[in-house]
């Protein structure tokens, strides 16, 4: 007798932290076969799934084994089922310091849901071919710099694919000029300057480029993107803070700065 899909959950979600790898492998496996009840939607799934150690401490055996299930899930005509598929792939995404190598095979299916009218689809395809340790595989980068451009891009995908990218190569002016001028034509360009200041800094990323845009958020009209600026020029090695030393001491200057921005361009340029 096969076990039905609600038994399967019930086994999976005894507790949270309990499950084990052969509670998720059944639980796949009704969801493959729809062996009776309903399918489990992603909320079902998302606490059994994504709050248990069982997928991070695996070995990278099991989670071969496991993984051809949540491929089949993709291939699914009901969407639920491939939602759940893509739950457990991004799951091992992000938990896996191996990841590269294990999704190495599912990279071209993943990224076919690049395009998916489905906006969580989408997004959790961008989120698992981003991640990666120590930083996303070539084949996956390759996939998500064709979509760079895609207008259907949330500003949070968008930001997601641009880190990704940015990730990959760092010192490559190329792509850092590609990815600020990409920027610079989506309608949502204005709200996302800090978030990217942030990045460019996060990754130490010093390109001629990367800098200007700095130099610019630095003298722009937003208070808190000017902020943000002068913390990210702040973690900046010596060398690289000295070639904004001008600009510290216009901001000091001009008597209608705010008082914290003052005192942080004060700090910043005496460190």
């Amino acid at each position: 007798m096969k076990l039905s899909l609600k038994m399967a959950l019930a086994i999976l979600s005894m507790g949270i932290g309990r499950a084990d790898m052969n509670s998720i492998e059944t639980l796949y496996r009704a969801i493959v076969s729809q062996s009776g009840g309903r399918v489990p939607t992603r909320m079902d799934l998302l606490l059994p799934v994504t709050g248990d150690d069982a997928l991070r401490e695996a070995s990278p055996q099991q989670i071969e084994a496991l993984l051809p299930l949540a491929a089949a899930c993709l291939e699914s005509s009901n969407p639920v089922v491939r939602e759940d598929g893509m739950l457990l792939i991004s799951t091992v995404a992000v938990a896996r310091p191996d990841n590269i190598a294990l999704l190495a095979p599912y990279v071209e299916k993943i990224a076919s849901f690049l395009t998916d009218p489905d906006i969580g689809m989408r997004g959790s395809a961008i989120m698992t071919l981003a991640y990666g340790h120590p930083k996303p595989a070539p084949v996956a980068l390759q996939y998500l710099a064709r979509h760079l451009t895609d207008e259907q891009n949330s500003s949070d995908q968008f930001v997601a694919i641009s880190a990704a990218l940015l990730m990959g190569s760092p010192s490559d002016p190329g792509t850092v000029r590609t990815v600020l001028a990409t920027l610079k034509g989506r309608p949502d360009h204005e709200l996302l300057t800090g978030t990217f200041i942030q990045e460019l800094g996060r990754q130490r990323i010093t390109t001629p480029d990367a800098l200007e845009f700095i130099r610019a958020g630095l003298g722009g009209k937003s208070a808190p993107v000017r902020l943000t600026a002068l913390e990210t020029i702040g973690r900046m090695p010596k060398d690289v803070r000295d070639r904004f030393a001008a600009d510290l001491q216009r901001l000091l200057s001009n008597s209608y700065e705010l008082p914290e921005i003052h005192a942080k361009a004060a700090q910043v340029l005496v460190q």
